[in-house]
């Protein structure tokens, strides 16, 4: 049987959509949630401008920030 379900989200509503699902069967087969949210580096590349003082490293940092708060509020819902 299943042991852990692995949620991906990209932070829409649309995404977010299936959450009673995965509360109602997290519950019903006593099973754990893991909540992903991917980090692409390629985007972020394209948005860093060193000119302007927007560098890789700070946004990837800003964007790990960000994700974790997202997925830690998302989990707070779940439970």
């Amino acid at each position: 049987m299943y042991t852990r379900m692995l949620i991906p989200l990209d932070g829409s509503k649309v995404a977010e959509q299936v959450l009673p699902y995965v509360r109602f069967l997290a519950q019903e087969l006593s099973i754990p949630v893991s909540l992903l949210e991917v980090i692409d580096p390629d985007t972020l590349t394209l948005l860093a401008n060193p000119e302007e003082g927007r560098y890789i490293d700070t946004l990837l940092a800003d964007s790990t920030a960000s994700s974790s708060a997202y997925l830690k509020t998302i989990a707070q819902s779940i439970q």
